[in-house]
C-alpha cells in the first residue's frame, strides 16, 4: 500500500511536519540561545521541611529554595544573578535577583541554614529539616537591603508559565528596630503560617494587599509566612537590620503537575494500522489523588482500533478516546504506558498530528 504518513504525534496542538520543516531551524538557534543562558545561572534545589513543628497541616506543599549558589557582588551588579531551582519531578523555577542598599552601607547578604540562628522562630518552631542554604541573611547591623527577584517562571515538560504560589517568610527575626516586608505583583499575600517563638510577635500589617510588612518588637518574637498566588513574575523585599535580618523564600504549585509524553514508531501506511505510546509523568512535589484522565481526538484519516495500559480503563466515543487511571502517581514517577491502536484509512492525508491531553481534577 502507498504511504500515508508520518505518524506524528505531540502533546501540544500543531500543524504538519512539512509546516515546521524551515522554522524548527530558528526554534533550535532560539534554545541553543536559551541554553547558553542558563548555562551561566546559578542552580539549586528546593525541598520541602522533613516535619512540621508548628507549621501548618500542608507544610509538605511548600518547597523552599535551596540558595547557596546566590553570589552577593553579582546580585549587586547591573545585570543582577540568574538563577534555576530545580523541583522535585523536574519542573524548574527560573528568576533573576538583583539586591541594593543605601549608599555607603557595608551590608551583604549571605545564604544561610535553617535555622539561620537560635532566636529564629523559623527552623526551630516550624518547618524542620530543610535542607542546604534557603535563607538569605544579612551580614550587617543597622543597614536596608532592598531584594528583588524579576522574571519568575515555572516551567515542566516544555511548557512555561505555569500556575504556582510564591512562598515569602522571616528567615530570622524582626526585633525591635527592624523590619521586613515582601511585595508582590501576583495577587495579594495571604498569612499562610504564624510561627511562635516565646509570646510576642512583630507587628504584622498589609495582609491582604500586595505588600506586607513586619515591623519588629522587643523580646523574643514569633514570625510569619506568606504566600501569593496568581504565578507572580516580581517579588520584592526590604530587609531593615536593626540587628540582623533574613528572609526565606519558596513556591507552592500544583500538588501534581503533570505531563504527557507521545510517540510512535516507523511510519503509518494507508489502509493499514499503527500504535502510540502515552506516559503520564508527575512533575509536582506530591502524589496524584482521584482520577487521571488521558483524551486523544484522533485526527481525520486514523480511527480506534484499542487503546490499553496496566491500571488504564480505555474507551472511545466516535474519534475521541479516553483513558482513565486511579493509580496514585508519585512525585517524578511515571504512570504505567498506554497503548493506542489505530487503524489508518485508504484516504488518510499525507501527514497528521495527534493532540493528546492529560488532567487530573484534584489538582
Amino acid at each position: 500500500p502507498r504511504q500515508a504518513m508520518n505518524g506524528s504525534a505531540t502533546s501540544n496542538p500543531g500543524p504538519d511536519r512539512a509546516w515546521w520543516r524551515k522554522p524548527a531551524w530558528l526554534l533550535l538557534l532560539m534554545l541553543g540561545s536559551l541554553t547558553a543562558n542558563l548555562a551561566h545561572a546559578a542552580t539549586g534545589t528546593c525541598a520541602a521541611a522533613t516535619s512540621p513543628g508548628t507549621a501548618p497541616a500542608d507544610y509538605a506543599t511548600y518547597c523552599w529554595f535551596d540558595l547557596t549558589g546566590y553570589n552577593d557582588a553579582t546580585a549587586r551588579s547591573g545585570t543582577g544573578q540568574n538563577f534555576v531551582i530545580t523541583m522535585p519531578g523536574g519542573a524548574t523555577l527560573s528568576f533573576n535577583v538583583k539586591a541594593s542598599s543605601p549608599s555607603g552601607s557595608t551590608t551583604s547578604l549571605f545564604a544561610s541554614a535553617v535555622p539561620s540562628w537560635s532566636g529564629a522562630a523559623f527552623g526551630n518552631s516550624a518547618f524542620f529539616g530543610i535542607p542546604g542554604k534557603p535563607v538569605l541573611y544579612a551580614t550587617n547591623n543597622a543597614s536596608t537591603v532592598t531584594l528583588s527577584m524579576t522574571g519568575i517562571t515555572l516551567a515542566a515538560n516544555g511548557s512555561t508559565n505555569l500556575p504556582f504560589a510564591f512562598v515569602a517568610a522571616d528567615g530570622e527575626s524582626t526585633n525591635n528596630g527592624e523590619s521586613l516586608s515582601f511585595t508582590t505583583n501576583g495577587n495579594p499575600w495571604t498569612l499562610i503560617a504564624s510561627i511562635p517563638n516565646g509570646t510576642a510577635y512583630p507587628t504584622l500589617t498589609g495582609v491582604g494587599t500586595t505588600t506586607v510588612t513586619e515591623t519588629g518588637v522587643a523580646g523574643t518574637v514569633g514570625s510569619y509566612a506568606f504566600a501569593s498566588t496568581g504565578s507572580p513574575s516580581t517579588v520584592t523585599s526590604v530587609l531593615a537590620s536593626g540587628g540582623l535580618e533574613g528572609a526565606i523564600f519558596g513556591v507552592k504549585f500544583a500538588s501534581a503537575d503533570l505531563a504527557l509524553t507521545k510517540s510512535h514508531t516507523g511510519n503509518f501506511n494507508a489502509g493499514s494500522s499503527g500504535s502510540y505510546s502515552l506516559v503520564v509523568h508527575n512533575n509536582g512535589t506530591n502524589s496524584t489523588s482521584g482520577t487521571t484522565t488521558v483524551t486523544d481526538t484522533l485526527p481525520t484519516g486514523l480511527t480506534y482500533a484499542s487503546a490499553s495500559g496496566s491500571g488504564w480503563t480505555c474507551g472511545a466515543s466516535g474519534q475521541v478516546v479516553t483513558c482513565t487511571s486511579i493509580t496514585v502517581l508519585a512525585s517524578g514517577a511515571n504512570l504505567p504506558t498506554i497503548t493506542l491502536n489505530v487503524n489508518v484509512a485508504g484516504t488518510a492525508p499525507n501527514s497528521v498530528t495527534n493532540v493528546a491531553t492529560v488532567s487530573n481534577a484534584v489538582y
